[in-house]
């Protein structure tokens, strides 16, 4: 068979690296993306680099007879429904993507969406009723635990907060910043290095107000991964890492929920945000071992936060229970699986 798959930028070829592992063992494989895969890619993958959405989808359906089936990411997404309207095209959930976008196009679509976890696919369901969603596991989660380094090092990673999260709490800024400085001044006292893992495109000023030891972009596909798992652990402000820092057994300590409370308010995407911070970001969520919430009364006591990090990293921790709980799944055959399930249907 002619296997497509679709992505845009860098960090959504984490969707597809397993899946691509997998089909090359039997199939012919092409990748259409925003950038030039050939660094990630075996040899006998074909590829094309394209400079923008509108031409990637409208060469990929102009050109849809030559595949048999092909996997895209955005399956809700209105920018890529001319793509994902082709009934040989399903849909692979990158992130929490699919959760926002059902928001934006409540629109059912011919082929089906394959979810990271049954949570998704309940929840997505409970949106669309009529959708087809399967959950055969996340090639997502199996790239993270594939990929993963074996190489801890002492170090803690912040990852910057998106632009318009502290936005809508001006009044959190200098809080933020006195707890990273804080954060600077442990991770020095206990022989350990602060790493910034930050994007291009944010404006957060962090790296202009913290002495951090190394800055880390997400500009290639995996750089991100073997820094998530060689750290201590993350502190991030209620981002979808805590997904990958699970599958890279990493302690993930999310940071002002209450903030992510205020997102979107007015909203189409209001009902997403508020099913996203229930799930992972709320007080009470995390198992206090394998990851934890930190919001705006507790994190006024620094020395009380700065103590239960480290009582996060200290403790035993059984991950698979962790995974299997917060994101159940059959993670370690989700490629397999679903280019099974694929291929029983278009084959």
């Amino acid at each position: 068979m002619k296997i497509l798959f679709v992505i845009d930028k860098p960090q959504t070829f984490q969707i597809i690296d397993s899946m691509i592992a997998e089909a090359t063992k039997n199939h012919h494989v092409f990748v259409h993306a925003y950038f030039d895969v050939a660094e990630y890619v075996p040899n006998n993958v074909h590829r094309k680099t394209f400079n923008g959405l509108g031409q990637m989808i409208d060469f990929t359906v102009k050109n849809e007879k030559i595949f048999d089936v092909i996997f895209a990411i955005n399956h809700f997404n209105p920018g890529w429904s001319k793509l994902h309207q082709l009934p040989k095209c399903v849909g692979l959930e990158y992130c929490w993507n699919e959760i926002y976008n059902i928001f934006r196009q409540t629109k059912v679509m011919p082929g089906a969406l394959y979810a990271n976890t049954t949570n998704t696919k309940n929840y997505l369901n409970s949106v669309l009723p009529e959708q087809r969603i399967e959950s055969l596991g996340s090639p997502w989660f199996q790239t993270a635990k594939t990929r993963k380094s074996s190489d801890r090092k002492s170090q803690l990673t912040v990852l910057a907060p998106h632009t318009n999260f502290l936005s809508v709490d001006r009044q959190a800024v200098k809080l933020v910043s006195s707890f990273i400085s804080k954060l600077r001044e442990y991770a020095f006292d206990t022989g350990r290095e602060l790493i910034l893992k930050d994007r291009r495109k944010f404006q957060n000023g962090l790296q202009q107000s913290i002495k951090f030891d190394k800055i880390v972009y997400d500009d290639s596909p995996f750089s991100h991964i073997s820094l998530y798992s060689e750290s201590d652990a993350v502190i991030h402000f209620c981002s979808s890492a805590i997904c990958e820092l699970a599958f890279v057994e990493t302690p993930s300590i999310s940071v002002l929920g209450d903030i992510h409370r205020k997102l979107h308010q007015g909203s189409c995407l209001k009902p997403a945000v508020d099913h996203v911070n229930q799930q992972f970001f709320s007080t009470g969520c995390g198992d206090e071992v394998h990851a934890t919430t930190i919001e705006r009364a507790a994190l006024h006591d620094v020395d009380a936060t700065i103590h239960k990090i480290e009582s996060m990293i200290s403790a035993d921790k059984d991950w698979a229970s962790y995974q299997s709980r917060y994101f159940p799944g059959d993670h370690e055959n989700a490629s397999k699986n679903i280019l099974a399930s694929a291929i029983e249907k278009y084959a």
